[in-house]
């Protein structure tokens, strides 16, 4: 897994819990860096963080797209910054609104893990089939 986010006490507890998960974690500070970690290895997925200082994440969402199709994107973002567009970008598969927990983001990474195992055509969206998987992830209610 990859994690890029330039707030790096978020960065940390997102890696964390990607370790916790049974994963490994390669992290990126900026959408520059993490371009470099996906050219230097294998990703499985991709949790962005949409604003960042220079080249945000919606930028890096279509470089993964356009260079490492087969690694599928989670956006991560404040509620107010979040616009339900982005979801529709090829290779965004979901996205996880802040604050957000654990459960959260095991469920997004089960979703673009879900979307790795489907063919290249499906992936594309040429069925529609990718539209099912996208959706916010967030913990259950507490009664």
């Amino acid at each position: 897994m990859l994690v890029v986010d330039d707030d790096e006490p978020i960065l940390r507890v997102l890696s964390y819990w990607v370790i916790r998960l049974g994963y490994s974690a390669r992290t990126a500070d900026s959408a520059d860096a993490a371009v470099v970690a996906l050219e230097h290895g294998d990703i499985a997925v991709a949790l962005c963080d949409i604003r960042m200082p220079g080249k945000d994440g919606i930028w890096l969402a279509d470089q993964i797209r356009e260079r490492f199709a087969s690694v599928p994107v989670v956006l991560v973002a404040d509620l107010d910054e979040f616009d339900t567009s982005f979801t529709l970008r090829p290779g965004v598969v979901g996205y996880v609104t802040k604050p957000f927990g654990q459960e959260a983001i095991s469920g997004a990474i089960r979703t673009a893990l879900q979307w790795r195992q489907r063919t290249p055509a499906e992936q594309a969206g040429a069925t529609d089939s990718r539209f099912d998987l996208v959706e916010r992830w967030e913990p259950p209610s507490q009664p």
